[in-house]
């Protein structure tokens, strides 16, 4: 069976959307790789305030 220009478009449509889908995944789980680096950042400099302030 010979698919019509809707077919074909809509399975564009499907296919692009999919891929938008699995780009967002990559996108959010680079966010929360950053957001874990920021607490990590965070943590830390909390401790070297503490340490500085035994320090003194």
């Amino acid at each position: 069976m010979k698919r019509n220009w809707r077919q074909n478009r809509d399975i564009k449509i499907r296919k692009d959307i999919s891929g938008l889908a699995d780009e967002l995944k990559t996108v959010e789980q680079s966010l929360e790789e950053v957001k874990s680096l920021l607490r990590i950042l965070a943590v830390n400099e909390l401790l070297d305030e503490i340490d500085t302030e035994e320090k003194d």
